[in-house]
């Protein structure tokens, strides 16, 4: 009881607590649990952001009511995860969750717990990750609860788990990846326990849903310091059972005439953090991947290392990775492309002006750049290359304008209608045809009929000019 007293007492200079709409509305839910004599206050993502000084959108709330209690005292409610206490409930404009206080056990999946039962607050605080997220806010009686001192662990920048790591992690190998999210976006450090504990029960991660690996993974990479994020995973020894082949760029030399910074991994998390802090996931990705090829095409001579081809053979591996992740194949795409493609721009200035205007009209082109930009930050920092097609872009676009990104005039259908059977030739018409478009020769859908009909012949060669 001392210790309830103690926690319930209200707290002083607690940060201002922003009344957006969000807020309102939760705070008028757990008002309206509390009259009818229900526990109900503020849990978890919020209240840790609320005290650490962050925005956080999102407002759940923990009550002891039940579900079924939660739904009489509500018109709009939504019974998604019943099963575990969980009941979504709209109020002005808003959806929040509402979960019933509750004990968890058995892990056999190493993700979900087998049993739930009903509990009480105090239980509810000990079933969670870490103690950053096990913190409660009552916004009537205006005071945080705090059973595991998450307030103090903010404060000192320290990832604690709530009970012992081995227990916490052998129960939920998703939080293993949790773990270094929190610590990589909040500036935090692992006690000794946690480290030892994330490394012995890495191999879990092998043994979870790929979807939700790769879902936590896109977190990890959508946030601040992504470079520290990449490289503690390295530590942790977690890109073994999800993408080894992350974790064979560790080690790997590189020369130090264009790659001073050292190793490819080094290299990689220097890119990664040289990107603006909201780059599209494809960039990110492409970024984290984009020399992944090099451990496996590495040749010395007395001339140096070299990683002949490790741009094609990278969007290879790229796109095998994406597809464990199970990422969306436009995604897998992007950054295959990405990876194909990052190579280029080093050519750029001595390239013949069909292709650089092919390069500068590619679909991808921004996304591309931006790499390459990283990619020389990352290393020697020359961003000659960079400047300059930065200026050509500037000039084709004010000369051509949307002629830059002809939209195209003919497609794979209509070679097949000309009798040309399916194969790797039609990649190569088809570029021909967008060449020819690029160049003003081809404008419209009939001459891009008639320049198929001449190529299907075997003609286009003749016609189509030659790149260098």
């Amino acid at each position: 009881m001392k210790r309830e007293s103690r926690l319930t007492k209200p707290v002083t200079r607690l940060p201002e607590l922003a009344q957006t709409g969000v807020v309102r509305a939760a705070t008028e839910i757990c008002e309206r649990l509390q009259g009818a004599g229900h526990e109900a206050l503020f849990v978890g993502g919020f209240v840790r952001d609320w005290l650490a000084g962050i925005d956080h959108v999102d407002v759940d709330i923990a009550t002891s009511a039940h579900p079924e209690q939660v739904e009489e005292l509500f018109d709009r409610t939504h019974p998604v995860g019943k099963s575990f206490g969980v009941v979504l409930v709209e109020l002005h404009d808003h959806t929040l969750e509402v979960a019933t206080f509750r004990t968890e056990s058995g892990y056999t999946d190493f993700r979900r717990p087998d049993e739930v039962e009903y509990g009480t607050l105090e239980g509810d605080a000990a079933r969670r990750d870490f103690t950053i997220n096990a913190l409660y806010y009552d916004p009537i009686a205006r005071q945080v609860k705090d059973f595991h001192a998450g307030r103090l662990d903010l404060r000192r920048r320290v990832l604690r788990t709530v009970g012992p790591p081995i227990k916490r992690f052998g129960e939920d190998a998703l939080r293993l990846l949790r773990a270094v999210r929190f610590t990589a976006h909040y500036g935090l450090e692992m006690d000794e326990r946690t480290t030892k504990s994330i490394k012995m029960k890495a191999p879990n991660l092998a043994k979870i849903s790929m979807d939700r690996v790769g879902h936590e993974l896109l977190r990890i990479l959508a946030g601040p310091h992504r470079g520290r994020a990449v490289r503690l995973m390295a530590d942790l020894k977690l890109w073994e059972p999800i993408a080894p082949e992350v974790a064979a760029l560790e080690g790997v030399a590189q020369g130090s005439r264009f790659h001073p910074e050292g190793d490819v991994l080094t290299h990689t998390c220097l890119v990664l953090d040289a990107l603006p802090p909201a780059a599209a996931p494809a960039l990110v990705i492409g970024a984290l991947l984009h020399d992944v090829a090099k451990p496996v095409t590495k040749t010395s001579d007395e001339k140096g290392i070299h990683f002949y081809g490790h741009q094609d053979v990278g969007a290879k591996m790229a796109r095998e990775i994406c597809e464990r992740l199970r990422w969306s194949g436009e995604l897998t795409d992007e950054v295959a492309d990405l990876v194909s493609h990052h190579m280029l721009f080093m050519h750029a200035a001595r390239m013949r002006p069909l292709k650089l205007k092919r390069l500068i009209g590619h679909p991808h082109f921004n996304l591309m750049l931006e790499l390459h930009r990283a990619d020389s930050l990352g290393s020697d920092g020359d961003l000659k290359a960079y400047e300059f097609c930065i200026a050509e872009r500037d000039r084709l676009h004010e000369e051509h304008g949307e002629a830059l990104k002809p939209a195209p005039l003919a497609t794979g259908d209509d070679l097949i209608a000309l009798g040309l059977p399916a194969g790797p030739r039609f990649t190569d018409i088809l570029d021909s045809l967008h060449d020819e478009q690029l160049e003003g020769r081809v404008r419209t859908r009939d001459q891009a009929i008639e320049f198929l009909k001449h190529a299907a012949k075997g003609g286009a060669e003749n016609e189509t000019p030659t790149e260098g």
